[in-house]
């Protein structure tokens, strides 16, 4: 028994699950939430308890959907280099109790993100270090050189261990059945921004759906293996901003350029850098590539977007959740 406020008694109060929303930068993120009602007036009482986690739930989503690092990869991405909170603050020139807050659940800017995601790489990393030296004492600029020289040393091992990490889930429904494999990716998104003179980002993303998903509805397994999440643009490849780092920092085939189209963020578009390599293809997977290609090519990354949004896979799929295969079958073409 517990005291009501409304019924100025003792009452019972039970759990009962319902739905909130929490205005994040202007996004509205619903999640369910727990709260206890008074069997006599039905009065609803939050657990105080209970608060902060859900506002880690909701930044959570609205960081997904953002395209935002999580707290935990952050931290992983800050003990790749053995570095601790001070430490990097000082390397970025930023406060301490930057760090430690965004470490700790509060938002990150998108521009600080950026360092982050930027900081995984070992070679941005080096040339960070170079640049703020003077940020750091004498043994913690050695300690980190060093860390730096043996993650460039072994670079390919630890590109092959984040792909495993990040993309490398057994064959399933999530994934068409196919191992991803980052070579097909690579030349996927090459043949794309070959054939399409303003390939920007949104679009690409389309592409690189449809492409898998129309295979799978024809053979039932895709070309890629990528795993897609359902994000308010449409769908898009899960974990995109890494994948899309990976593309441009390890391939040396695709260049990004930025271009303002009066926008909060400048556009982002793709070129391929010489001829794509269509050998790791079959026939039916060019086939699948040519017609995915024809079936969008006068689409703008918006139109494109817009028959996403009608498309069965998207409407059923929870924002923030990954979009089973089975929806393929569903599919407007194909």
């Amino acid at each position: 028994m517990e005291y009501c406020v409304e019924c100025l008694e003792d009452s019972e109060f039970k759990p009962v699950e319902i739905k909130k929303v929490f205005n994040i930068r202007g996004e509205h993120i619903e999640i369910m939430v727990t709260r206890f009602q008074c069997s006599c007036c039905g009065e609803l009482v939050p657990d105080p308890h209970l608060e902060e986690q859900y506002f880690a739930k909701a930044y959570s989503e609205y960081r997904q959907r953002k395209g935002l690092l999580q707290p935990d990869e952050m931290i992983s991405i800050r003990e790749m280099y053995g570095l601790s909170q001070r430490q990097l603050a000082k390397l970025f020139g930023w406060g301490h109790a930057t760090v430690s807050r965004y470490e700790s659940g509060a938002l990150q800017s998108p521009s600080h993100n950026a360092e982050f995601i930027l900081m995984k790489n070992p070679e941005n990393m080096k040339r960070l270090l170079e640049s703020n030296a003077k940020g750091l004492s004498g043994k913690e600029f050695s300690t980190l050189d060093n860390r730096i020289a043996s993650l460039l040393g072994s670079k390919e091992e630890k590109v092959y261990r984040l792909l495993e990490d990040l993309f490398g889930d057994a064959p399933g429904i999530t994934n068409g059945f196919v191992v991803f494999n980052l070579d097909k990716v690579v030349q996927t998104v090459k043949n794309f921004a070959s054939k399409d003179n303003r390939l920007l980002k949104v679009k690409l993303m389309k592409y690189l759906w449809y492409i898998d998903f129309v295979h799978f509805k024809r053979f039932n397994i895709s070309i890629n293996g990528i795993k897609y999440a359902a994000l308010p643009l449409g769908p898009v490849p899960d974990k995109y901003d890494f994948l899309m780092g990976l593309i441009e920092n390890e391939s040396e085939q695709i260049l990004k350029k930025y271009e303002d189209i009066g926008l909060e963020n400048p556009a982002e578009l793709y070129r391929a850098i010489g001829e794509p390599d269509l050998c790791l293809f079959t026939k039916e997977e060019i086939e699948t590539l040519d017609y995915v290609y024809e079936s969008f090519k006068n689409d703008t990354s918006s139109s494109i977007a817009a028959k996403s949004h009608l498309e069965k896979a998207w409407i059923e799929t929870a924002i923030g959740q990954i979009i089973s295969y089975e929806y393929a079958h569903e599919l407007s073409i194909g």
